[in-house]
This record gives structure tokens, sequence and C-alpha cells, in this order.
């Protein structure tokens, strides 16, 4: 005869199966994770193992944030409430108290609610006994905030001292703060730092065959390519990262790789190619996910859209298509801004004073010479706000002053 430890012990093995086959999943398929971890919840409720339950809350809710889509996200504050409660009076939980934190944090960043995030994020760094796991996951959050806000001298000692206290044989954690590394040496304008970290990062991806990570290290090698110009090599990368992608669940990744495409087209001078795959690929996944960052870069490649068939003579200049380039710029800088990233921010800010300088020579040239002013002067006072100013950068906005 079988005793009821004996049978729960059972289930509970079972349900924590299930999550760690979810938590795999995650890696490759998300949308799988996504239904692999509800039936974990199900069967960790019908356990009744708290502990389970709330892992099972927390790797679901996480799972659904990952996935950037605005309902999924909602059905995560839900879980994270769950798990909340189900934490409020385990005084032996810190474990699961730090993941909820981080969980907390990842989930109010994602809305903009920088405050809490960072809150709940610094709280889960300070928990007692984190997991080396957890402490990377936490540490490459703040990194990434804080990276964005321009504080690279804070975000970068903290990614190197988790590298270099990293065991070796941990791919995973690793390949996560190699990527971080390069996107934060890219938002420097160091390009060939920024490329080795991806491409080491890619290499590890490949190797514990990470979906995710894979397409997120040649996301970052293409924006490196568009930066540097090397628009074939970015459209090339970008079009890999589109094989790999599952198109209708990837709906995130989609989303943003067309709209790199969009803009390493638009580098190479397809301009009208350019505009179709903006409203055929990008502008309808963007509206369904509601994703703000997504619509801010959509409407900044937009306006240089507008921007470059102006100066090619695909359109006229006149008052109404300055106006059209002008209304997505200025929207993309002030989403740029809402979302604390500064440097995308401060780019966009010196792209509307491209706008306004060519536009210079129409009957409003006084009005338009005053406008590029202002936008650089704002541009300016950006990076002032940066601990290690960004040269490529600073050095496009005082030629831009050069030519008022």
């Amino acid at each position: 005869m079988v005793s009821s430890n004996e049978t729960n012990n059972q289930e509970s093995a079972l349900v924590a199966q299930t999550l760690q086959e979810g938590w795999l999943l995650k890696q490759q398929d998300l949308n799988r994770a996504i239904a692999v971890l509800e039936e974990g919840l199900r069967a960790a409720m019908a356990s009744e193992d708290l502990l389970l339950g709330v892992i099972a809350d927390l790797e679901l809710a996480l799972a659904l944030i990952e996935s950037g889509i605005n309902e999924q996200l909602q059905e995560a504050k839900s879980l994270l409430i769950v798990a909340g409660k189900k934490l409020k009076d385990c005084s032996t939980c810190y474990q699961q108290k730090a993941y909820l934190l981080y969980c907390q944090g990842r989930w109010n960043l994602q809305q903009a609610k920088f405050e809490d995030g960072v809150k709940f994020l610094n709280l889960a760094q300070k928990s007692p006994q984190l997991k080396p796991g957890l402490d990377v996951l936490v540490n490459c959050a703040l990194a990434n905030y804080r990276a964005n806000k321009g504080e690279f001298e804070q975000a970068l000692p903290l990614l190197e001292q988790l590298l270099d206290r990293l065991p070796e044989e941990d791919d995973l954690d690793r390949a996560l703060i190699l990527k971080q590394l390069g996107l934060l040496y890219l938002l420097l304008d160091d390009h060939e730092h920024a490329a080795a970290y991806l491409e080491q990062c890619l290499d590890l991806a490949l190797h514990i065959e990470h979906k995710y990570l894979r397409i997120e290290a040649m996301a970052g090698l293409s924006h490196v390519a568009i930066a540097q110009a090397e628009y074939e090599t970015a459209g090339m990368l970008i079009q890999e990262r589109l094989q790999i992608i599952d198109k209708p669940g990837d709906l995130s990744w989609a989303a943003y790789a067309y709209v790199d495409l969009a803009e390493a087209m638009l580098g190479a001078g397809e301009i009208n190619d350019a505009h179709e795959c903006i409203k055929a690929e990008v502008i309808p996944r963007f509206d369904q996910l509601q994703d703000q960052r997504g619509i801010a870069k959509t409407k900044r490649v937009l306006g240089l859209i507008w921007l470059h068939k102006i100066m090619d003579g695909l359109v006229s200049l006149n008052e109404e298509t300055i106006e059209i380039a002008e209304d997505y710029l200025l929207e993309a800088s002030m989403l740029f801004e809402q979302h604390q990233m500064l440097k995308h921010y401060a780019v966009t800010l010196a792209d509307m004073a491209r706008l306004y300088n060519i536009s210079a020579n129409t009957q409003y040239q006084f009005q338009f010479q005053g406008k590029s002013l202002r936008s650089l002067e704002m541009a300016m006072a950006t990076l002032d706000q940066f601990e290690i100013r960004p040269p490529i950068l600073d050095a496009q906005i005082e030629e831009l002053f050069s030519v008022i």
C-alpha cells in the first residue's frame, strides 16, 4: 500500500519535472513553454505544494513577460500578485521571495514603471542567500537599465565583476552577461568591443542551443553593422534571424527583426522597399504587441524614410512632407525619452536637426534654423547626463551644429 506522503512526493516530483521541461522550452519555443508551464501550474495547484505553486506562478509569469504581448503581461501581473500572497507568511522562503522580486522588477521595467522596477531589483540584489543564477539575472537587468540611462560607469563594472566570478562551465549565464556587455559597448559607440562580446555570446548560444539568445546576439551584431554603415552585412544577419524566428509565435522577435531590416534597407538606398516593409511587416506586429519601445523605433525609421524621400527627390520639399517626417521623429523622441532610452533619444534629436537643416532652404528658413538649434541643444544636454559620452554621436552632433 502506498502512503499519502509517498503519493504527494510522486505528484510533486511530476510537477517539478513539468516545470523543468517548461523552463528548458523557454530557450527554444516560448509558446510551447507557456503551454507546458500552464499545465505545471494546474498540477501544482492540485498538489497543494506551496513552494511548487510559487515556482509555477513565477516561471509562467516570467515567460509571459518575455513574450512582450500586452495581454500576457496583464496575466503575468495577476500571477505575481498570487505568488506574493502565497509567500507573505513564509519566513524561510528566501530564494522564492528573491525570484518574486526579480520578476516584479522585470514586469515594472517592461511597463516603463522604472522607479518601482529598480526598487524591486535592488531588493532582490540584497536578498539573503541569493543563488548565482538569479544573481546574474538581477544584475544584468540592473546593468541594462543603467546603461540605457547613460550610467556606464555603474553598469560596466557590475557586468565585469559578474563575469569574473562566474564558473567556467556556466555557459548560459556567461552568454547572458556577454550579450549585455555587447549591448553596453554598442551604446558607447565602441563597435569593436561590442561585436567581440556579441560574437562570443552567439557562439555560446549555438553551443547550448538557445534560440532566443542566438536571435538577440544576431540582433546586436546587425545593429553594429548598421552603425558602421555595413548594410549588406546587416541585411544578411537579419535574414538569418528571420529564418529561425517562428513568425506567428515569436511575435516580438519578428517585429524587431523587420524594423531592423527596414533600417538596413533604408541605409542601402532601398527607400520604397523599406517603407513597404514597415507598413506590411512592422506596424501590424507592434500594434498587436502594444510595445511602446518598438513603436518608437518604428516611428524613427518612418521619419528617416520621409527624410530620405525628401533628400532623394522622391517627394517634394514642402511644408507637408517636412511635417510628416517631423511628426514621426518627434513622436519617436518623446517615446524614447519616456522609456529612458537616452541614447536613442539623442540620436533622434540629431535626426530632427538633419531634417531642419535641409528644410532651411525653404521660405521657413529662420523657423527651421531655430528648430535645428533647439534639437541639437537638447541632444547635447542629453549627452551631458552620460557618465561617458558616445564619441561618434558626440562628433555628429558637433558637426550638425557647425552647419546651422
